[in-house]
């Protein structure tokens, strides 16, 4: 009876978020927010698709914008795929792959961060910005 409630207690706790519950989908979609480098807050647009083995792959769109906290207009648009790991408990990093899209003066970067579910069910993906010495952080949600 105590490995059962032992065992109950666990699944409940790795059904609680969508990051542990072992869903290899859990996290795929499209992410809407900002980012910070040399050229002030930035448009961020990423689209996530994972594998049931952790990998990850990932599209990070930017361009000028209006977003909820902010706007940018002044910066070309711009598009690189990721690859990544997404780990037990919501830690996922991306590194930058390849440009789609690249602007001039542009160089891709890398993210560095956690997912994370809001109260409101919807998922926060936010951490640092890596691979630029101008750039500090970023935050997106997932529409």
């Amino acid at each position: 009876m105590r490995l059962a409630l032992t065992c109950f207690a666990a699944c409940a706790a790795l059904l609680a978020t969508p990051a542990a519950a072992g869903d290899a989908n859990a996290i795929d979609g499209v992410y809407t927010g900002a980012y910070i480098c040399a050229q002030g807050p930035t448009f961020l647009e990423l689209t996530v698709d994972s594998d049931h083995d952790g990998g990850v792959e990932a599209v990070f769109r930017f361009a000028s914008g209006e977003w909820d906290g902010g706007q940018n207009l002044t910066v070309p648009p711009g598009k690189f795929a990721m690859r990544g790991r997404f780990q037990y408990g919501g830690k996922m990093a991306l590194f930058g792959d390849y440009w789609i899209q690249q602007p001039p003066d542009y160089g891709m970067v890398n993210l560095d961060g956690v997912i994370e579910q809001r109260t409101d069910g919807k998922l926060v993906y936010y951490g640092r910005v890596t691979g630029a010495p101008s750039c500090s952080e970023f935050h997106v949600i997932r529409r």
